[in-house]
């Protein structure tokens, strides 16, 4: 009859109150039966060392002055941007998630955008981030990179530390 139930729901046939009620409770009788008698079994153990921690945004303002991105690079031929990202805090810094902010020469907003990078820095070190352009008619460049021969507009960009999770080296 669940089935008949089930199948008169889905596609709009006539079932009486009496139907609708035998199949709901139905329904709740084995999603009590499919509950896992131990939740916790299934989390896998970690040890509390090596589990990355995911800090909020009062932890990034205090490390954020410890994180530096500089080398930006796309010139206006590339479909990729590149820049170079340093982690001078105590902390290993994973899968770090930052706001680029992109303006004209004059500080008007040209686009702005937030990117996880897929790194891992640890403390002390340097990273290379590549992302995709922003850009994908090529008609930007950064304007410390080469400009195009054919014109183009130049752009800066600011680049600030949103979020990441990390651990203890």
């Amino acid at each position: 009859m669940a089935l008949a139930c089930a199948m008169g729901a889905i596609f709009g046939l006539a079932m009486s109150p009496t139907d609708i009620a035998g199949f709901h409770a139905e329904c709740m009788a084995k999603k009590q039966s499919l509950k896992l008698k131990n939740p916790g079994a299934a989390k896998r153990e970690i040890h509390p060392n090596l589990q990355p921690l995911e800090i909020d945004s009062t932890a990034i303002a205090a490390i954020a002055d410890s994180i530096v991105f500089a080398g930006f690079d796309h010139p206006a031929t590339s479909r990729k941007e590149t820049f170079l990202v340093t982690n001078n805090s105590p902390l290993t810094l994973i899968n770090p998630k930052v706001r680029i902010t992109y303006t004209d020469l004059d500080d008007r907003m040209l686009h702005a955008r937030e990117e996880e990078l897929k790194l891992e820095i640890p403390p002390g070190e340097t990273r290379q981030a590549v992302i995709t352009a922003f850009d994908p008619q090529s008609t930007l460049y950064y304007y410390k990179s080469k400009a195009p021969r054919n014109g183009g507009q130049p752009f800066k960009v600011s680049i600030i530390l949103l979020s990441a999770s990390t651990r203890r080296r």
